[in-house]
């Protein structure tokens, strides 16, 4: 089997990526490499590599792109995979179109969890056979989980990880801090810096630079200590842009407890181990804070209990068997 595996990930040096905690992409490589699979791994950007990819058994492309498209278009009779990272429909009308038909034209569509997979098939009128739900897998061990308890004059580390990007919606942790306890702080770890300025200029306006972190990027040992050391992760993102953020269970597997936006699949990841919020920017996220940080022990024993489950449900080994055996049954359905 021969597999091409086209992502916007892999436009980064090899250097960078070693900076990074891997995306689903490069997880899906690695471990289809590590299964003996010939794999090749290209750019979005390389468009006539996907369309042309005479070599290649099957074509997984992720993430709505030019490159998906022409791939959905190309004339090569081998499988189409489509995987697309993002629970709501793209913000233009031709990125709208541009979806339906790659959806329309995918041999298989993954989804990453099962309200995803409910919505792209009464979305886009899909049958539910070519839909699969196949979860990121997430190469941290729940080994390095722990017990955590609040020390009663110690300081309270709020975490959020991930992208300083507006869909994130990070004013609103920032916002909530001058209604929780001085003790309760803020370290933002992010790859990407976009709005860094703006939100030092917010956390400078409300007067709480001394209580904000902007730690900047982590990888590796460095960004498990962060869930470690945290108390409580946070993830306020807007609606309709998060379909399994690979932070909450990375957060969840340190038994971290959270508060996140109840977005695409973030409720399956969560359960009881945190409280889910709205992902209107209008609703104070004080008030569920306040409510983890008051009831600490209980919350902290259920991310204990979900460490073990999310261990199993988000395992590496279970994302790439999935794949393959996904990737075997088209080419065994093309052979008919």
């Amino acid at each position: 089997m021969k597999v091409l595996v086209a992502g916007g990930v892999f436009r980064h040096s090899a250097e960078e990526l070693a900076k990074r905690e891997p995306a689903p992409e490069v997880v899906l490589v690695d471990g289809l490499r590590r299964r003996g699979i010939e794999v090749r791994a290209c750019r979005l950007e390389d468009r006539g590599t996907v369309a042309l990819a005479r070599e290649s058994d099957i074509v997984h492309v992720h993430h709505l792109s030019k490159a998906a498209v022409l791939a959905a278009l190309s004339p090569l009779a081998r499988p189409f995979v489509f995987t697309a990272h993002r629970f709501a429909p793209p913000p233009t009308p031709l990125q709208r179109r541009a979806q339906r038909m790659v959806m329309s034209r995918a041999t298989a569509v993954v989804c990453l969890s099962q309200v995803e997979a409910e919505q792209t098939t009464s979305r886009y009128r899909l049958p539910r056979s070519r839909v699969e739900v196949i979860p990121n897998g997430i190469g941290m061990s729940s080994a390095v989980c722990r017990p955590r308890r609040l020390a009663p004059d110690g300081q309270i580390i709020l975490l959020f990880v991930g992208q300083l990007i507006a869909m994130k919606q990070i004013h609103r942790v920032i916002e909530a801090l001058p209604d929780l306890p001085r003790q309760v702080v803020l370290r933002l770890v992010y790859h990407n810096d976009e709005l860094e300025c703006r939100l030092r200029e917010r956390a400078r306006a409300l007067g709480l630079l001394d209580r904000v972190t902007f730690v900047g990027q982590r990888s590796g040992p460095e960004l498990v200590e962060e869930y470690r050391r945290a108390h409580l992760l946070v993830l306020p993102s807007e609606l309709g842009y998060e379909c399994l953020p690979s932070v909450v269970t990375e957060g969840l597997l340190t038994g971290l407890p959270v508060v996140a936006s109840e977005v695409g699949g973030v409720p399956d990841q969560v359960r009881d181990a945190g409280v889910l919020v709205s992902p209107s920017s209008s609703v104070s996220l004080a008030p569920a804070i306040t409510t983890v940080l008051q009831a600490y022990e209980n919350f902290a024993n259920r991310a204990l209990a979900r460490a073990r489950t999310a261990a199993n449900d988000y395992s590496v080994d279970h994302m790439i068997a999935r794949h393959l055996d996904l990737y075997q049954r088209l080419m065994q359905k093309g052979e008919m």
